[in-house]
């Protein structure tokens, strides 16, 4: 069986979306650290053709807060202002979805709940089939740290391979996992998009879906 396991991010770029689509169950890491100013809760649209951010805005809270203890304020002001700059920014997009967007901002109480909804929403719309599972919910040694960690929550699940992206090289080792009975892979994007950084959203609103699916099978393992 293969598996990837990564932190939850609201609305991620492509390649996290290539690599839920290359494993058989992808692990949502919700129960490590929240990262202020990280991009759990921010991501990035073009407006105006130019790279611009937007955030989830959340009650304040403990700064050592694990990402599934995070808050949405119940003002949506900020929320209703976020879609409205992309309405403005890609309603003439050829795919351009109203009810899409709507969805993927659906009210929630926990950034949680938001993620996983909008990461259903958008398997649904694009074909993956992949088995979603919160780490909170499994049974593993939470004293281990790092690698260890993560070949720990590998061996419990039965994990044959373990894919990560491409910037785990500098975390993880082969040999190390392979020692431990399981194949190390890496994805590497292969599409060519000069845009390839920005929010899965922008790729939702400017491709069909038969080319997205297409776009998510475009990666290699090294």
């Amino acid at each position: 069986m293969k598996i990837a396991i990564m932190q939850p991010y609201f609305l991620p770029y492509l390649p996290y979306f290539q690599l839920m689509n290359a494993v058989d169950t992808f692990v949502i890491y919700d129960d490590v650290q929240f990262i202020k100013n990280g991009w759990i809760n921010r991501n990035r649209i073009l407006v105006n053709n130019d790279p611009h951010t937007f955030t989830i805005p959340l009650r304040k809270s403990s700064t050592f807060d694990k990402i599934n203890q995070k808050e949405l304020i119940e003002d949506r002001h900020d929320i209703r202002k976020i879609i409205k700059t992309i309405e403005e920014n890609y309603s003439k997009k050829i795919y351009f979805n109203q009810f899409l967007i709507k969805s993927l901002f659906r009210s929630q109480n926990t950034l949680i709940d938001l993620i996983i909804n909008s990461f259903k929403i958008i398997s649904d719309h694009s074909g993956i089939t992949t088995k979603l599972i919160l780490s909170s919910e499994l049974s593993k040694n939470n004293d281990l740290k790092g690698q260890d960690k993560v070949i720990n929550i590998c061996k419990n699940l039965g994990c044959t391979d373990y894919i990560n992206s491409v910037g785990g090289q500098t975390l993880y080792d082969k040999k190390t996992f392979k020692k431990n009975g399981i194949v190390l892979h890496f994805l590497k994007n292969c599409a060519k998009d000069k845009n390839i950084n920005l929010s899965i959203l922008h790729n939702l609103l400017s491709f069909s879906k038969e080319e997205l699916k297409e776009l998510l099978k475009d990666f290699i393992l090294i």
